[in-house]
């Protein structure tokens, strides 16, 4: 058998140095340096550590080649069939008590640090959900009684469903599409939890990424400025103020971890965390060591859009669909809700923590045809909505993307410049936005940016040589708690007085953030943003760009979540052979963190 020293310049090609640097490590510490098969399964599991997979699942790699290098011919790496596989790795050292930096269990392969992630998360969820609640099903019924009879309230069934769940247990999942009044019904929650406490309960709102804690906040305000009929008092003490995680748990320059965690615990009572789709694994590990063991937490997101950009996909797992004959569907659970809401049971079909808003408020046509044939994976007859197109959705009819980009800023991005106060500026940059799929390629943000403001500058007379200008649209791309402002944040460069420059950023509803540019971290321009980057965005409308060429990153997740930021519009630049493509293809993630809460397969 060939080591893996003679086999390793064949195969460098398509091997990333990173794993190849890991996988070295792992067989020095096994002293299993001439193992050919250990050596490309360690590959193979850094590599779909970097791809989002909490684990390597052998089953998806057996008997396929990878690395295959077609220019040079060289043929690439063939993994055996699964048992042969499974057995070689059974011989090895790596159970779970051996302390190996490779890890094997229930038939997945783990970097150590990994499977300790998962392991403590599914512990830690395990313990919140069998944790009965301090709260009396009697006066959960009485509360909700009183909050829908008092008041012009008109609430769907699931919305009040979503509310009894998450008041009888201390853990809970609202789950739903855009539109589904998740934020809403999250409201009238903190209302009913107000009423049932005699002591004010600390309640902190929390969201990954700045702008998804911004608008959290300006839906809370907003809901709260609707309802009618609460109890006095009640609604004044739902906070309107959010914070992003990173924010809350408390940043330590240089470290993977922060301030707030078991031996320095958050201080708070409840903890809604919206946009948790977002969350991955080591950070919802690291958020659920912080907060209290005797704490609430409240989880909202849409389980359909994209995973984070980073490790695990722990929303769409807490969700799944379980089998009625398991315990997590249970009876009694049911006959408790149907105590509280007086309605039909839940279908039993998901955890008992979750409950799913189907009802859209926002979505009656183009958009939300459009949006549910895509994410159903019907290639033919979303291209067709999206040919024939309404009053919501195009196609883009313009000669080129260059013409159609340009005709883009001209109606939109120019006027954001020219505004007379930068809340106008806002309030355009804000309607619109480019979305695409990708950073580079001719179609991706960077060529995208650096077109627009090409085109913006010589329109706005900006001189040549001058890296910033005024109406300049900007976003943070790196953490910097010295000025408060963290990877995401979206802002202006404004000229606040002739020949004075600042960077405003938005800091709630009402106020805005002045900073000298000399004190900005890391930015770019932003006049078209990745479809993973406006998770927790909305527009009024919106341009999605596709990639001229295929790629593995399309998926009916990424359109779905690129078609759901438009509120109004949506025109869409594309080849009907890639659309057909992404939604066809759908985002995998493996890991065994369903099975260690649920004994899913």
């Amino acid at each position: 058998m060939p080591s893996p020293a003679d086999t390793r310049e064949t195969l460098l090609h398509g091997i990333a140095a990173i794993d190849r640097v890991l996988a070295k490590r792992i067989l020095t510490a096994l002293d299993r340096e001439r193992d050919t098969l250990l050596w490309h399964t360690a590959i193979a599991t850094s590599q779909a550590l970097r791809d989002g997979h909490g684990c390597l699942l052998p089953a998806a790699w057996a008997e396929q080649t990878h690395w295959r290098d077609e220019a040079s011919g060289k043929p690439g790496y063939r993994f055996p069939p699964l048992d042969d596989w499974l057995a070689h790795l059974c011989a090895l050292p790596l159970a779970p008590d051996h302390g190996q930096p490779l890890v094997l269990e229930h038939d997945r392969v783990y970097l150590r640090r990994y499977w300790r992630f998962e392991n403590e998360l599914a512990a830690m969820l395990r313990q919140r959900i069998s944790t009965p609640s301090d709260v009396d099903p009697d006066d959960a019924r009485r509360v909700l009684d009183t909050l829908f009879d008092n008041t012009d309230i008109s609430i769907h069934a699931h919305q009040r469903e979503a509310i009894a769940n998450a008041l009888i247990q201390p853990f809970s999942i609202i789950t739903g599409g855009p539109g589904t009044g998740k934020t809403f019904t999250v409201t009238l929650l903190l209302a009913a939890l107000q009423q049932l406490h005699t002591e004010q309960p600390h309640i902190i709102m929390a969201a990954p990424t700045g702008k998804a804690a911004q608008r959290l906040g300006e839906s809370v305000t907003q809901v709260k400025t609707g309802l009618r009929g609460v109890l006095p008092g009640v609604l004044d003490d739902i906070p309107e103020t959010t914070r992003t995680l990173h924010r809350l748990l408390g940043v330590l320059p240089g470290c993977n971890d922060f301030r707030h965690d078991r031996r320095n615990p958050l201080r708070l009572d409840v903890l809604l965390l919206d946009e948790a789709s977002m969350i991955d694994l080591p950070l919802m590990t690291r958020l659920l060591r912080a907060v209290p063991e005797d704490a609430r937490i409240i989880l909202l997101g849409d389980a359909n859009q994209l995973p984070s950009v980073a490790v695990g996909n722990v929303l769409a797992e807490l969700v799944a669909p379980i089998t009625p004959a398991h315990p997590a569907s249970s009876k009694t659970h049911r006959q408790r809700i149907m105590r509280l809401t007086g309605g039909q049971p839940p279908d039993g079909s998901t955890p008992d923590c979750v409950t799913t808003l189907t009802h859209s408020y926002r979505f009656s046509g183009g958009i939300g045809r459009l949006a549910e044939a895509t994410l159903a994976g019907k290639a033919g007859e979303s291209w067709q909505l999206l040919r024939q197109g309404d009053e919501q959705i195009s196609r883009a009819d313009a000669p080129s993307v260059e013409h159609w980009l340009i005709e883009l800023a001209r109606e939109h991005y120019l006027p954001a410049a020219n505004a007379e106060n930068i809340e106008t500026a806002f309030q355009r940059l804000a309607d619109f936005r480019i979305l695409t799929a990708t950073r580079q390629g001719t179609c991706g943000v960077e060529a995208i940016n650096q077109q627009l403001e090409h085109w913006l500058r010589a329109r706005l007379g900006v001189p040549p040589g001058r890296r910033h200008f005024h109406g300049q649209a900007i976003m943070v791309v790196e953490n910097h708690p010295a000025t408060g402002l963290y990877n995401g944040d979206i802002g202006l460069l404004w000229e606040c007085e002739p020949g004075r420059l600042l960077a405003v950023f938005p800091k709630d509803a009402s106020n805005m953030r002045w900073i000298t540019p000399a004190r900005l971290p890391a930015i770019e321009t932003v006049y078209a943003m990745t479809i993973h980057k406006t998770q927790g965005s909305e527009y009024r409308r919106v341009a999605l760009l596709l990639p001229a060429r295929e790629n593995r990153i399309l998926t009916r997740e990424l359109l779905y979540t690129g078609i759901t930021r438009a509120r109004e519009r949506l025109s869409v630049h594309g080849d009907e052979s890639i659309w057909r493509a992404s939604v066809r293809r759908r985002v995998e993630r493996y890991s065994g963190l369903g099975l260690r809460l649920f004994n899913l397969p």
